[in-house]
């Protein structure tokens, strides 16, 4: 699954009122819960499924951090080598310290 995906799943996850409601329809005394999971659309039929799932929503954003965690560190590593090469060159700079020998 690529970062997207993930986010999208997490953007489709039930919420508070939702998973209720769910829950509720599904333990209903009309039918069997079969016949109820057929009945819902695909969506709600997602929902369903990420209710029997304990701290989803949570499970979901790990693995969406952890997909972009590389891309993440390499943007970082990219960052610190361009401050690095700035202070070398304020470091390496004969104007900058004859100016500061003025002051």
């Amino acid at each position: 699954m690529t970062a997207n995906q993930v986010q999208g799943i997490i953007e489709y996850m039930p919420t508070p009122t939702e998973r209720k409601s769910l829950r509720n329809y599904m333990k209903s005394g009309q039918g069997d819960s079969e016949e109820k999971f057929e009945k819902l659309c695909e969506c709600e039929k997602f929902m369903v499924a990420m209710i029997s799932v304990k701290q989803s929503r949570m499970k979901m954003r790990a693995l969406l951090f952890k997909l972009q965690f590389r891309g993440c560190i390499q943007d970082l590593a990219h960052d610190v080598f361009s401050v690095e090469k700035a202070c070398d060159e304020l470091n390496n700079s004969v104007k900058l310290r004859s100016y500061l020998e003025l002051y």
